[in-house]
């Protein structure tokens, strides 16, 4: 692939762009420390969203953006839907969780049941070596969890070393 010479590079729903010159390099000074998308617009092309890039303070970095020819380029979709639906089943609170936002949670550790423990309503049991989650006065027992559409009994079944549970050995063994 070759460099972007001339492209304008922006963060979208910001007024900050800069111009790329002819080896396709370009600058975007002070800019605030967040989360931004980037577009992309050659000369005499229509815009594309390339992706996200973390804007941190006081650090530079160095973004390699890699475009399509514009030979390969088509028409795009809009999908109307929403990807993730509360089912009828559901009918009192749903939090539809994203593993964006597991990953992203500074606390959660990648751990599901450390993120939903921070959700507002949810506490964990009163003993140590479990970690039942309590919605809104409940018991865990109410607590309905479904991953991609299947049921999921216990959303420790499947949870890392040194992380919030797992398997309990007596259920392993018979």
């Amino acid at each position: 692939m070759a460099p972007a010479a001339f492209a304008t590079v922006c963060l979208a729903s910001t007024s900050h762009c800069a111009r790329a010159d002819e080896r396709g390099v370009f600058r975007l000074p002070d800019i605030r420390s967040g989360e931004y998308r980037l577009e992309v617009t050659r000369p005499e092309q229509p815009m594309l969203p390339v992706g996200r890039v973390d804007v941190r303070a006081g650090m530079d970095q160095r973004l390699e953006i890699l475009l399509p020819p514009p030979s390969r380029l088509e028409a795009t979709a809009t999908v109307t839907a929403p990807s993730a639906v509360a089912l009828p089943e559901a009918k009192t609170s749903v939090e539809l969780v994203t593993s964006e936002q597991v990953f992203r949670a500074a606390g959660a550790l990648q751990d599901v049941s450390r993120y939903v423990q921070a959700l507002p309503g949810v506490v964990i049991g009163s003993d140590d070596f479990r970690n039942d989650m309590i919605v809104r006065g409940g018991i865990p027992l109410e607590n309905l969890f479904i991953v991609d559409n299947v049921e999921i009994p216990n959303m420790n079944t499947f949870a890392n070393f040194v992380s919030a549970g797992g398997t309990c050995p007596s259920s392993i063994h018979p």
